[in-house]
C-alpha cells in the first residue's frame, strides 16, 4: 500500500527502477550546458519487516546505515510500526552478511567439463547493421534449421575498446553451444570516450541490437524463442543490466531495455557504488563510462546491476576468476549478497573459477582464474542451465 507524504505514517523511500526506450539526452552533456534534470519520483511504501527486498533499497552496499529511510511524524497508533522498521534496519545493518538462502553454487568442473578459450574455425555467415553508426553492427553464426535459441555475445574492453571478433578469440565456451543448437550473434556497440557515448549508450545499443535480431530472426536463420545475452568484463556488465532491468517499471537514467530469457556474465562489474572500486586500477574507466554523471548517485546506481535485482528478473549465470586483478571477485560477492536480499535464489547460478586451464590448440596455460574465466567455467553446468531456458527441446 502507498502512503503519501504528510500522512503521518512511517515510510521508507524505495528507489524506482528504470525504463522508457530512449537515452535522456539532457543527461549526456556537461552539467553547465544542460537543462535542469527531471526529478525521479520516489515511491513511499510502508516497510514490511519480513520484506528484505524493501530493506535492500534503504541499505548501503555494505549493508550498513539506512540513510535513505526517513521517519515522518507519527501518531500513537503508528509507533509500533516505526519501532518495527527501526528494529529491522538495525538487525539487517548489523548482520555480517545478508540472511536467507543464496543463489545456486555451481560445482567445480570435472575432467572434460571445460572448453578452450578460442572458438577455432568460426566464421560468421553474414554481417549486418542494426543502426546508423558504424559501430552498430553484428555478426551472425546461425545453426541449421534455426536451432533451439540464440545467444547474443557482447565483447569487453572497459567500455572504451574491443569488437565483435572477440567471439572468436575468447568465446569457445559459447561457440560450443552452437553444436547444441544455439545460434550465436556477436554485437558491436558505440565505445565511450571522455566526451561521447557515456552510460547508458552501450546498454542502449545492445538492447536495440536485440530488438533488431528478434525482428529479423527468420531471415537470419535464427530461433529467438529463447534469447540469452552474454558478455565478458564490460560486456558482462552490459549483459547483467539488460538481464536485470528488463522488468523495471519506472523511468530513470538507464532507460528501458529489451527483455531477454537469460543473461550470462563473465568477470563483470555489478556494483559501481562500492568504495573499494575506487582503489582498483580501472576506476578511471568506470568514471569515463559514466562521464559527466560519474558523481551523480542516480547514475552510479543505475549502472549497477545490484540495484535492479528482483525475483522477476531473467535467470542469470555468472562466472568469475578468484585471482582476477582487473575486476576483483568482490564484485561477484556483492552481486550474491544483493541476490540474497532480493530473494533471488534458484534463478542465479554462480560459478567461482578457482582452477587453471590449458588452451588445447597451443598447449599453453591460460588465465582462467584471472580475467578470462570462460576456460575454467563448468561447461556441463552452463549447458544444463541453457537447456532449462530453451523452449525448443534438443
Amino acid at each position: 500500500m502507498v502512503f503519501p507524504p504528510g500522512s503521518g505514517r512511517t515510510v521508507c523511500p524505495v528507489l524506482h527502477h528504470r525504463n522508457p526506450h530512449t537515452i535522456p539526452t539532457q543527461w549526456a552533456v556537461p552539467p553547465s550546458d544542460r537543462a535542469e534534470r527531471p526529478t525521479t519520483a520516489t515511491d513511499h511504501r510502508a516497510v514490511d519487516v519480513a520484506d528484505d527486498t524493501t530493506l535492500r533499497s534503504v541499505l548501503n552496499p555494505d549493508g550498513g546505515s539506512s540513510e535513505r529511510c526517513a521517519v515522518r511524524p507519527l501518531s500513537s497508533r503508528t509507533i509500533p510500526t516505526a519501532l518495527g522498521c527501526l528494529l529491522a534496519l538495525i538487525l539487517v545493518g548489523c548482520a555480517a552478511a545478508p540472511a536467507g538462502p543464496g543463489p545456486v553454487q555451481v560445482a567445480d568442473p570435472g575432467p572434460g567439463e571445460t572448453v578452450q578459450l578460442r572458438w577455432a574455425g568460426a566464421e560468421p555467415s553474414s554481417s549486418h547493421s542494426y543502426g546508423e553508426d558504424p559501430r552498430q553492427v553484428l555478426d551472425v553464426y546461425p545453426v541449421d534449421g534455426g536451432g533451439r535459441g540464440t545467444i547474443v555475445v557482447v565483447h569487453g574492453g572497459g567500455f572504451t575498446t574491443g569488437d565483435k571478433l572477440e567471439a572468436q578469440q575468447y568465446f569457445g565456451l559459447l561457440g560450443a553451444q552452437r553444436l547444441r543448437g544455439f545460434g550465436i550473434v556477436s554485437v558491436d556497440y558505440r565505445l565511450t570516450t571522455w566526451t561521447a557515448n557515456a552510460f547508458p549508450t552501450a546498454v542502449t545499443d545492445v538492447s536495440n541490437a536485440i530488438d533488431w535480431i528478434r525482428a529479423h530472426a527468420a531471415s537470419l536463420g535464427l530461433n529467438t524463442s529463447t534469447l540469452v545475452v552474454a558478455g565478458v568484463s564490460a560486456g558482462a556488465t552490459i549483459s547483467a543490466l539488460i538481464g536485470t532491468a528488463g522488468n523495471d517499471l519506472a523511468p530513470g537514467p538507464l532507460g528501458s531495455v529489451a527483455r531477454v530469457d537469460g543473461w550470462i556474465g563473465f568477470a563483470g562489474a555489478y556494483d559501481f557504488r562500492d568504495d573499494r572500486w575506487a582503489r582498483v586500477s580501472i576506476a578511471s574507466l568506470r568514471d569515463q563510462w559514466l562521464g559527466w554523471n560519474r558523481a551523480d548517485t542516480r547514475f552510479v546506481e543505475a549502472a549497477s546491476a545490484v540495484m535492479h535485482l528482483d525475483r522477476g528478473d531473467a535467470p542469470g549465470y555468472v562466472a568469475h576468476g578468484d585471482n582476477d586483478s582487473i575486476v576483483p571477485i568482490r564484485q561477484l560477492d556483492l552481486l550474491v549478497d544483493a541476490a540474497r536480499l532480493s530473494g533471488v535464489t534458484t534463478t542465479l547460478h554462480v560459478d567461482r573459477v578457482d582452477t587453471g586451464g590449458v588452451d588445447l590448440s597451443t598447449g599453453a596455460a591460460v588465465p582462467c582464474r584471472w580475467h578470462l574465466p570462460m576456460c575454467g567455467t563448468n561447461a556441463t553446468a552452463l549447458g544444463a542451465w541453457l537447456d532449462s531456458l530453451a523452449r525448443t527441446p534438443s
